[in-house]
This record gives C-alpha cells, sequence and structure tokens, in this order.
C-alpha cells in the first residue's frame, strides 16, 4: 500500500559550512572552526560547519519526498531531509516530506532559511532544530498519521554552548493526532513561533526544565 509506505529508503543528506554550534572536537570554540560529522551516516568523511554564513547549497524547489528514513542505530537516524551547516545562500522553497520513519525534516544548525513546506505522516518529530540552528521558518503545514508522531517541532542543542538554537517559525497550521506536543522545548534553544493554528494535540508548549526563554504570539 503505498499510502502507508515507509522508510523504504535512506533520505536527503545536504551539507554545508555554515556556523554550528556542536563542535566533533570539544576544544574547539563554536562557531570558529566548529565542524561535526553528520547523524546517520555512517562516512566520518561526511562532515558540515565552517563559518560560510551565507553558503549556498544549491535549491530545493517544488519537491515531494516519500517513504524515507533509516537508523543505522538507535539515536543514529536518517530523516526524510537532513540539512546539515547549511547556508543562508540555500534555497528551500515549497517541499514536502512525506511518510518519513524518522523525522519529516532536521536542521543541525546552519542558517537556511525555508518556507512553504508540507510535513504529513512523519514517524517522530515533523521539524526538528538543533545544533545552533539560526533560521526563519515560515509558511508550514504539518499532518499527524493516526497513532504515529511525536512533536511537531522539537527544538534543542548542547546545553550551556553559544550561540544557542534560536529559529522563528511563522504562519503554521499543526493537525496532530491526539499524542504529541505541538512545541518541545529542549536543552540550549530559544525560539519565536508566530502565527499559527495548533489543532488535537495532547500538549501546545512542552518546556524542558533546561530550555531557554521563547516567545511566541
Amino acid at each position: 500500500n503505498e499510502a502507508e509506505a515507509i522508510g523504504e529508503w535512506g533520505g536527503l543528506v545536504i551539507l554545508g559550512r555554515a556556523p554550528i554550534n556542536r563542535c566533533r572536537n570539544a576544544a574547539t570554540p563554536a562557531p570558529l572552526n566548529c565542524d561535526n560529522v553528520v547523524e546517520g551516516v555512517s562516512n566520518p568523511d561526511a562532515v558540515y560547519g565552517g563559518v560560510i554564513a551565507d553558503d549556498n547549497s544549491g535549491s530545493l524547489r517544488y519537491m515531494v519526498l516519500k517513504h524515507s528514513g533509516f537508523a543505522l542505530a538507535p539515536g543514529n537516524e536518517l530523516n526524510g531531509i537532513s540539512l546539515a551547516g547549511v547556508g543562508s545562500g540555500t534555497t528551500m522553497d515549497y517541499v514536502q516530506v512525506h511518510n518519513s520513519s524518522d523525522d519529516g525534516i532536521e536542521f543541525f544548525g546552519g542558517t537556511v532559511n525555508a518556507k512553504h513546506l508540507v510535513l504529513t505522516g512523519n514517524d517522530d518529530d515533523s521539524l526538528d532544530t538543533d545544533n545552533g540552528l539560526a533560521s526563519n521558518i515560515q509558511y508550514v503545514v504539518v499532518k499527524q498519521r493516526d497513532l504515529s508522531g511525536d512533536n511537531m517541532v522539537e527544538a534543542s542543542s548542547v546545553a550551556g554552548v553559544t550561540p544557542a538554537s534560536n529559529a522563528k517559525v511563522s504562519n503554521f497550521t499543526f493537525i496532530g493526532n491526539a499524542t504529541g506536543n505541538a512545541f518541545r522545548l529542549n536543552t540550549g534553544t530559544v525560539g519565536t513561533y508566530v502565527n499559527g493554528v495548533v489543532n488535537n494535540l495532547s500538549e501546545c508548549f512542552r518546556w524542558e526544565e533546561s530550555a531557554g526563554n521563547g516567545t511566541a504570539g
């Protein structure tokens, strides 16, 4: 059944040279000369991060990505789309991720802006923002499958490391399955969430103890 197919292949991974805050060398100060190996890929050369905030990884426009997601090991999974250290020179517009067995889109740091996103039927988080992401994400529609899906947005980073993850999400519609959270704000994150509608979720905001201050409107 194609409509229910999920986790049939890996996913799309894009590696850029924009700043991140989680370095593979703990002695390296973020964001200067800070890089890391991306989650979900076994190749140690799959490195992302750098100092080029406006790094250009090309253009993703009018794309539908379906039935992806793969776990190499517990906690080391491929998402529908993984954007790792992707810079603001990259274009991401009119993109749908459908039925990923992990997150719909995970942003590992970087500065890429994204708009007109449709995230449907993804098993874990629909949007996952971490590792010092500093981006604007707008015009987002999320719909979970029945009895599947966790947070609409999970925002996190390493506790005590600066800069914190700080995404601005605006103009969104979130339709849940009555079991997950609209926003789970975890360690090392702040953020702004503006002009949205949230329906049929267990909780709207779930604040972890070490989350930073965010704003919602």
